[in-house]
């Protein structure tokens, strides 16, 4: 009987790490696709957008947002324990990729951000706030 007591418990606890590893892989995908602070700077004669998109392994998409803060303040975008959408409070530093596979365009802008958040971190970005 106290076998399947500790059997349990066991269980429990792995079922709770798989959560957290899950929330922290979403926190780090979200920092891989999208976090560039400082801000890199690419190798002569290559341009911002070619650079990070090659580099990070992403250079399939078509349209991408590095975000230029540090990771205090990205995180500081989510209150500590509400889970949804929100738009920073002030304007972030930003690059806007778009195009294809070694051929992006690169933007700099500094704009409010939308992302999800969940268990006060960010985990998606969600859009460039109006």
């Amino acid at each position: 009987m106290a076998s399947k007591g500790i059997h349990l418990l066991c269980l429990l606890f792995s079922l709770a790490w798989i959560v957290l590893e899950t929330e922290a892989d979403n926190y780090g995908t979200l920092k891989k696709k999208h976090w560039d602070y400082p801000r890199t700077t690419p190798p002569k004669g290559v341009s911002y957008c070619n650079y990070m998109m090659k580099s990070r392994r992403i250079n399939y998409l078509r349209f991408n947002i590095f975000i230029h803060a540090s990771e205090h303040q990205l995180k500081n975008i989510c209150p500590k324990y509400d889970d949804g959408e929100w738009t920073t409070d002030n304007p972030f530093s930003i690059t806007t990729c778009t195009g294809h596979v070694d051929d992006y365009s690169t933007t700099r802008s500094t704009i409010m951000i939308v992302v999800f958040c969940r268990k006060g971190l960010p985990i998606e970005f969600r859009a460039l706030a109006p």
